[in-house]
């Protein structure tokens, strides 16, 4: 139902947001009391009294705290978890989300939950369930949470987007310059990774950051800022995903880039609108292979191009997994 509310949906939202504090407490619990527990308990406090006194502003903050997943569980899937299992609590939690659209993530929720009848660790399985079913929830409060305030969604867009170039910048310099606490950013002496525990995660994070900006560039409707700006944004942000040298991540990128631009051109009157994010585009891939170039990483960028051995250590075991 387009603009109405989905009541079944929230009715396992309370079991999904409980398991996923349970896991975080499991996670954060010592043995002894320690200083680690309590600051995290404070923690805990702070954001359920900002998600019931100012539930926008904690939404947007959650955005904001997109960019730092050092540990698991993050903080932001603790804003996120408070914020749905509150908004459920109080009625407020609407979707607008599309009965297929429904209907598939909960046909996927179902074979997911099935698929434990095969575990051979069924903790495991259970604790990769409850984070799938807490994603799917969530998504699908978002759809509600964001479309009843476009001020909200500018703003919780502009903190993503701040918050991956701020990683993506930081990232970028730790590899190449001897700051204090480079090694907090650095995957080892070659890939960046930011406020992120993996490479390979935290350029796949900067993708759609970067598309959200080349096309403000080509058509600016979230975010209010100048030209030169959003370039300098875009320019950062290709930095930080080609430094990370991630290769799901490049090629995610050229196909997201290129759907865009692709789009934008078959648009009436998008001529320019494509042309302008293509030369931003193209600009950022000079400047990353003079980058790469000048930093003498081009050859590490080319081993990255070629199939490494663990690669065909993966392709061997889903052809095992066909085979029986």
């Amino acid at each position: 139902m387009r603009g109405g509310t989905h009541p079944l949906v929230w009715l396992p939202a309370a079991a999904g947001t409980g398991t996923l504090v349970a896991l975080a407490a499991t996670q954060l619990m010592p043995a002894a009391p320690s200083l680690g527990l309590v600051l995290a308990m404070l923690m805990i406090g702070v954001v359920a009294a900002l998600a019931l006194t100012k539930p926008r502003t904690a939404l947007v903050a959650s955005f904001l705290l997109l960019a730092f997943v050092r540990v698991e569980p993050a903080p932001v899937d603790l804003m996120l978890a408070l914020l749905l299992g509150i908004s459920v609590a109080l009625g407020t939690a609407r979707s607008r989300m599309p009965v297929a659209i429904l209907f598939a993530l909960s046909g996927f929720a179902a074979v997911s939950i099935l698929s434990m009848v095969s575990a051979v660790d069924v903790g495991t399985a259970l604790r990769f369930n409850a984070i799938t079913i807490f994603l799917l929830l969530v998504a699908v409060w978002l759809t509600g949470a964001l479309s009843s305030d476009a001020g909200t969604t500018r703003s919780a867009m502009k903190a993503y987007v701040v918050g991956a170039a701020v990683t993506s910048l930081a990232g970028v310099l730790a590899l190449h310059l001897p700051i204090p606490g480079s090694g907090f950013l650095l995957f080892d002496n070659y890939r960046a990774q930011g406020l992120f525990k993996d490479p390979n995660v935290f350029a796949p994070f900067l993708v759609p950051a970067a598309c959200l900006v080349l096309e403000e560039i080509a058509r600016p409707r979230l975010l209010p800022w100048r030209r030169r700006v959003l370039v300098a944004t875009a320019l950062v942000l290709v930095a930080g995903i080609v430094f990370a040298f991630s290769r799901a991540a490049w090629l995610n990128f050229l196909l997201a880039a290129t759907v865009l631009i692709a789009v934008y051109g078959i648009r009436r009157n998008g001529l320019r609108a494509a042309a302008r994010s293509g030369t931003v585009l193209l600009v950022a891939g000079l400047l990353g292979l003079a980058m790469l170039v000048g930093t003498g990483s081009l050859s590490f960028f080319e081993s990255r191009t070629t199939l490494q051995r663990y690669d065909e250590r993966r392709f061997e075991t889903q052809g095992e997994a066909f085979d029986r």
